[in-house]
């Protein structure tokens, strides 16, 4: 064993620490910076302080989406309907809709996954959309114990697993906006990987 052998994976837990630290420094100034939007009320000020954040915010933060209710088997999001989600129509656009689908598809594994902080990766999706939708939208997805039990002894065996998720997309008036059906593969990062 030699130093070398550690540095491809000391370099890679570098780069996720500083990338979270750069989340949390992001989130942090977003909500200074809306407690002094709110006080001072000047929209050019507004403006530009938000285009500087928009490097800095983690995306879902950008975005607005927002977890309103997250339990051990399922998951409910809002997507709020502002200017940066909607088309020129009005209407939250599809892009914003998969993008919450799929993060709180890796809220609920995070939540269910016991085995430290697994990759995961979305190697196939396919979405159907019904309506436009003018409103605020709610993402929901639900996880079967029977699902996840098979995933977890998957990950245990042969430290892998895939599982196929379908979210489904609510307008406020409860009508079915989009469907998105995801499969996901998941790997177990191991702490030391021998050679």
């Amino acid at each position: 064993m030699t130093l070398r052998d550690f540095q491809q994976d000391f370099n890679k837990n570098l780069n996720k620490k500083l990338s979270s630290r750069w989340q949390k420094l992001g989130h942090l100034l977003s909500q200074v910076s809306d407690d002094f939007l709110n006080q001072t009320g000047n929209p050019v000020l507004k403006q530009s302080l938000n285009s500087a954040l928009d490097l800095l915010r983690p995306f879902t933060l950008a975005l607005g989406l927002r977890v309103s209710r997250l339990r051990d088997l399922s998951i409910e999001t809002v997507i709020p309907a502002k200017d940066r989600n909607l088309d020129r129509s009005g209407s939250v656009l599809e892009s914003v809709l998969v993008a919450a689908a799929m993060e709180s598809a890796k809220l609920l594994m995070d939540r269910n996954l016991i085995y430290g902080k697994p990759e995961l990766r979305f190697f196939k999706m396919e979405s159907e959309f019904h309506l436009k939708a003018k409103s605020d939208v709610r993402c929901r997805l639900n996880l079967s114990e029977l699902q996840r039990e098979a995933l977890l002894l998957d990950i245990q065996r042969d430290s892998r697993g895939r599982i196929a998720l379908q979210a489904q997309i609510f307008d406020e008036a409860e009508a079915l906006v989009a469907q998105i059906s995801m499969d996901l593969l998941i790997e177990a990062q191991t702490a030391i990987d021998w050679k």
